[in-house]
């Protein structure tokens, strides 16, 4: 499962579609349950270090940035079995569904996943519309997060294209035990390759300090230390099926 999946059904949010419409809270992130990475903003970086493996991932003709939530296809080791996320942070599009914004020529609209479980016309949970066929104060809160999740994304994908465009990513291979001795392989990700990254002169090491990506790169190298850690995440996450 992608986040391009999960928004097969999207449509923009309008009085004439979704007047009607509420949306009743699930119980938690059971969407994600089979997505292995998720795309994540640089900005969230800061937050993403303590938890999350951080990686590049080569998407059809560009580069992007995201948290590596499995170490196989269709699994995530952050959701329990309860829905609820296994760590403090939830990364932004995650936060976001079922909404994102639609990136036109000259603005963004806000869309909604019409095949979300939670949606409805029956008024269980939050209007999305007012009586006076105004957006509830609720999608205006949605709208300042999508908005914003929107302009950083922007910024992540200057920031992956630079990377692209230094040559500083290199393939990333791991091969990982559980604590049962149980391998799982890392494989099809990328990573910032240190030695290129030493090797560029101070002048454009200035400039990646500069605009901010130099402290990005660092952050995506010292998410790499929780490689171990999401290994062990499969032992945890047997544990919780079985209770």
């Amino acid at each position: 499962m992608s986040m391009q999946e999960l928004f097969q059904k999207a449509a923009p949010l309008s009085k004439e579609q979704h007047s009607g419409s509420f949306l009743e809270a699930g119980t938690g992130f059971d969407f994600a349950r089979s997505m292995s990475h998720v795309p994540v903003l640089v900005t969230e970086f800061p937050d993403l270090v303590s938890d999350y493996i951080v990686a590049f991932l080569q998407s059809s003709d560009k580069v992007v940035v995201v948290a590596l939530l499995g170490l196989k296809e269709d699994e995530n080791l952050y959701l329990k079995p309860d829905g609820s996320w296994a760590v403090k942070y939830v990364p932004a599009l995650l936060r976001q569904y079922p909404f994102a914004a639609m990136v036109g020529e000259e603005r963004r609209v806000l869309c909604i996943a019409e095949d979300c479980p939670g949606l409805n016309t029956s008024g269980k949970g939050t209007a999305l519309f007012g009586e006076d066929g105004e957006v509830s104060e609720f999608v205006v809160n949605v709208r300042k997060l999508v908005s914003s999740v929107a302009s950083a994304g922007v910024r992540s994908e200057a920031f992956c294209a630079r990377m692209k465009e230094l040559d500083l990513l290199k393939p990333i291979k791991a091969v990982l035990k559980d604590e049962a001795g149980k391998e799982r392989r890392i494989s099809g990700l990328q990573v910032i390759n240190k030695e290129a990254l030493n090797g560029l002169p101070a002048k454009t090491i200035k400039e990646l300090q500069a605009n901010g990506m130099l402290e990005a790169i660092y952050a995506h190298l010292l998410s790499l230390r929780n490689l171990r850690d999401l290994a062990a995440r499969v032992s945890v996450q047997d544990k919780e099926r079985l209770n």
